[in-house]
């Protein structure tokens, strides 16, 4: 079981964590749409590392929504980013995708709803884990 859950914080991040890990499932962090170009992949993959720390026996993936920006997915490469997702052209995505299998990366596309989505959640814990506890299975 993983449930996916889009995150805005290392708060987000930790908590989304700490429920997967009391639930007992694996869990899959989000990006915001378009991430990679508003806060970074530095930022994402640096949140993400943090998360695992305090969390280091709890199984998750990570993806960093790059839009459409082929440069913001390269860039999110560059910055050891190992899950991206990328809205872009069949002969743009291939081309990348090979990008980031040399890297040790991956192009994956985002899941499609129903995700958790931090954004408005006043206590993102506890809506972790009511959402991991239904379980949502995604990704």
């Amino acid at each position: 079981m993983a449930g996916a859950i889009v995150i805005y914080s290392l708060d987000h991040a930790v908590a989304a964590l700490k429920a997967a890990e009391t639930v007992g499932c694996k869990v899959t962090l989000l990006s915001a749409r378009g991430a990679a170009a508003a806060s970074g992949p530095g930022w994402f993959r640096e949140v993400v590392a943090m998360a695992r720390q305090a969390c280091p026996q709890v199984p998750v993936n990570a993806i960093l929504d790059c839009g459409e920006g082929a440069g913001d997915a390269l860039a999110a490469l560059r910055a050891g980013v190992d899950r991206i997702a990328l809205d872009a052209p069949p002969a743009v995505r291939r081309r990348v995708a090979s990008m980031a299998r040399q890297q040790g990366s991956r192009l994956v596309r985002m899941p499609d709803p129903p995700v958790l989505d931090l954004l408005d959640e006043v206590a993102p814990l506890t809506a972790c884990l009511a959402w991991l506890q239904e379980g949502r299975k995604i990704v």
